[in-house]
């Protein structure tokens, strides 16, 4: 499976998809919260496209190398799992995984995914923060867990954090049409009042007009990232555009977040896009 097929946290892969496209990966990611398959499902997908030399953006699933971890054998994927026998990852396990990794890889790149990384002891974890501060050239660090609470929160800093929600609900029909409506009046240019009578029905909600506010939020920055990822070669007007509103999304989330007025909240957001 690849990131766009991902049949959970889409919108996640979607925005990996768009690092991998302009070659802004960071050597460490954590993807935390969700189920432990939908955990394991994303950072295979992720690394998947890590490996892949072949997929714009995304793993190309014809290459060798998309071939190679399809059936499991792939030599730059290394997988660290709590041993059976074990409550916890151990700091021997991160001492191998850090003599593996004095070795180039075979390809371009190492793809390291750690599960339950919740679950490594103390020791381990610092042993770890060491290869992440000073972390090994081309090599991606995946980090798997179902919260952090229990992570040394210097581990945590040095990682990209993307916080997975369990059962990601599909959005609904008129959600998705007012998004796809807004995008479209995004590259047209549209004015500010055209963009506002859009939102009008979440603009009239009372009791669940925030809850439809970052409903619309999520599926608009799924729709632009999509479209940049089209158009991911382009550094024409259409791509500043995408940027202008993916900025404008975030921060209209960070207000909604904060309880700040949704309708105002919304206008800003018409306002800037």
């Amino acid at each position: 499976m690849s990131l766009r097929e991902l049949d959970h946290n889409r919108s996640i892969g979607l925005q990996l998809c768009a690092l991998l496209e302009r070659g802004r990966l960071v050597h460490a990611f954590m993807f935390a919260g969700s189920g432990a398959e939908m955990r394991r499902e994303l950072g295979l997908a992720f690394a998947k496209a890590v490996l892949c030399p072949e997929g714009a953006g995304d793993a190309c699933g014809k290459c060798l190398s998309c071939r190679k971890f399809e059936d499991g054998n792939h030599e730059d994927l290394i997988v660290v799992s709590k041993p059976k026998d074990r409550a916890s990852i151990t700091v021997g396990q991160v001492e191998e995984l850090q003599e593996r990794l004095r070795f180039a890889p075979y390809g371009r790149n190492y793809a390291v995914i750690i599960e339950d990384s919740q679950l490594m002891n103390p020791q381990a974890q610092n042993k770890l923060l060491k290869l992440l501060e000073e972390p090994p050239e081309g090599v991606v660090f995946i980090l798997l867990a179902e919260s952090t609470d229990a992570m040394l929160p210097t581990v945590v800093s040095r990682c990209s954090c993307y916080w997975l929600e369990e059962g990601e609900k599909k959005a609904s029909d008129d959600i998705v049409r007012m998004a796809r409506d807004l995008a479209r009046m995004i590259f047209e240019g549209a004015p500010f009042y055209k963009k506002r009578d859009a939102l009008k029905d979440i603009l009239d909600a009372r009791d669940d007009g925030r809850l439809m506010a970052l409903e619309l939020i999520d599926v608009l920055e799924e729709v632009l990232l999509r479209e940049a990822v089209r158009l991911s070669a382009s550094k024409g007007p259409d791509m500043a555009r995408i940027a202008a509103a993916e900025q404008a999304c975030s921060e209209a989330r960070r207000c909604l977040r904060q309880n700040h007025n949704t309708g105002y909240t919304l206008k800003q957001l018409c306002l800037r896009i």
